[in-house]
């Protein structure tokens, strides 16, 4: 096949990263290979609008054959990467050799599994779409769930589906359940509104014992609680799809590391969940949020035409409990200082600012969009001179 750009990853940073690359100009092929049997589409509405059935497949999706034809991208879904040979420029596939000039990658990740689970267990998982459509299917009206992991991911799915009228227990590992930052005031509104709901809630705890039962799957937990579920959910994180980068020379040991411009080796560049770059003071990191992934593709899609990146965005992530929206802007976490500016933690309706040895370094929001919004290039512009320029 002829060279150009090849993404591998039909992820929405692998989709942006194509896009880019026809606004800023670029001339030459623009291939992309996903090894799902689907066009790209958005995974944050999975736990919560298109598991409740609020949304359907086509709302999710982000792209259509006919518009990548429009832009010249050719997209082959269903094909796995096998091997990379960086010396050859060569990608080797499911459905043949792929050639490049450009090779970018944004294989994403995948959900982390439980580990030491009798074979007699099914345990579902939530990561791709055709995870969310066999989980619907899998749920039973009167049934009893039960949810391990209460990081942002669990906590949303817990809440999603004890809304719906769902017996739903959720157990976590840690003291509270997260939404996507260690701060307490988050965790405590999280624990307040899964309670309300009706969550089953056991923190603090692991999952001690998995196996049959003729009414179900038991689950027995290290704080001595007991339950039998018809349904297993696992959410205890996620692995980058790194495996088949094996032998290629890239280091992979947390997702792929790459430079502050996403660049991995000569030609190679990585964006999205499986991309660890070097862009920080502090050190090289992995950001699992969508609005990173879209801002890191758009970057090296513009760097490959005009030979300089775009500004990253400011870490930005959101996350919904039912009728409740957090929003979090930059990189905060359990030593931040919070202070709330605007409305109250026992209302469930707050802005608060996250400081750390006086400087400014994030937004909180819970249930206040709009305020939100307009402190937010305030907030922006504060942390972008605390970073200093970014590393190259």
């Amino acid at each position: 096949m002829s060279k150009g750009v090849l993404i591998v990853g039909g992820s929405v940073a692998g989709l942006t990263a194509a896009e880019t690359l026809r606004e800023q100009g670029y001339k030459g092929s623009v291939t992309i290979i996903g090894s799902e049997s689907e066009l790209p589409y958005q995974r944050p509405p999975l736990s919560k609008q298109f598991l409740s059935g609020q949304w359907g497949e086509e709302r999710v999706q982000l792209t259509s054959k006919k518009r990548l034809e429009d832009l010249g991208i050719s997209f082959h879904m269903g094909v796995t990467a096998e091997r990379l040979d960086p010396s050859e420029a060569q990608v080797f596939t499911s459905a043949g050799t792929f050639d490049y000039e450009h090779l970018l990658i944004a294989t994403g990740a995948k959900a982390r599994t439980l580990t030491g689970i009798s074979s007699e267990v099914e345990v579902s998982y939530l990561r791709q779409l055709d995870d969310a459509k066999n989980l619907k299917s899998a749920i039973k009206a009167d049934g009893q769930i039960l949810i391990i992991g209460a990081g942002v991911l669990g906590s949303e799915m817990a809440a999603t589906l004890a809304q719906l009228g769902h017996r739903v227990t959720l157990v976590g590992n840690f003291p509270h359940p997260r939404l996507g930052a260690d701060l307490e005031i988050l965790s405590k509104a999280a624990t307040r509104i899964l309670l309300d709901l009706g969550v089953e809630l056991q923190m603090d705890c692991t999952v001690e014992e998995l196996s049959g039962s003729p009414l179900g799957t038991l689950a027995v937990l290290s704080n001595g609680f007991e339950v039998v579920a018809d349904l297993v959910i696992g959410a205890v994180g996620s692995v980058p799809n790194v495996s088949w980068l094996h032998g290629s020379g890239l280091d992979t040991s947390n997702g792929i590391l790459c430079d502050a411009t996403g660049r991995a080796a000569s030609g190679i560049y990585a964006v999205g969940d499986v991309a660890c770059w070097n862009s920080s003071p502090k050190e090289a990191s992995r950001i699992e949020h969508q609005m990173m992934a879209i801002g890191q593709a758009a970057s090296v899609g513009t760097l490959i035409v005009t030979g300089k990146p775009s500004d990253l965005p400011v870490p930005y992530f959101w996350s919904e409990l039912a009728d409740h929206k957090a929003l979090i802007l930059g990189e905060v976490g359990a030593d931040s200082e919070v202070e709330v500016i605007a409305g109250s933690e026992d209302s469930l309706k707050f802005l608060a600012v996250a400081k750390s040895q006086g400087q400014l370094k994030g937004l909180v929001g819970l249930n206040m969009p709009k305020e939100f919004r307009s402190m937010r290039p305030v907030v922006e512009k504060a942390i972008r001179a605390n970073q200093g320029e970014r590393r190259y």
